[in-house]
């Protein structure tokens, strides 16, 4: 995702350890202190559906024009739905 002000559905997954941090940095390609990574991963506050104020990791891209360039556009920011519409998620 790009850093800004829109909505963007995303799912939690908890609770989060040591491994599964590591295990979600090697899916997003992510290494710490590393200048060269596609996101950073930061911690932001969340809210649910059910209203609940949370703090998560979330990826963010570090370069906005790339991602504008080579990223897949989700205009509702619903990434599961996206896919599933496509058929490429189960």
């Amino acid at each position: 995702m790009l850093a800004g002000n829109k909505i963007v559905k995303g799912e939690v997954i908890e609770p989060v350890d040591e491994n599964l941090l590591k295990s979600l940095d090697r899916l997003e390609g992510y290494v710490e202190g590393r200048s060269n990574n596609l996101y950073v991963r930061d911690i932001k506050n969340i809210l649910t559906e059910d209203g609940e104020e949370m703090v998560c990791w979330v990826y963010i891209y570090t370069d906005e024009r790339y991602a504008q360039d080579n990223g897949i556009l989700v205009p509702d920011g619903d990434w599961r739905k996206f896919m599933e519409e496509r058929g490429e998620l189960i």
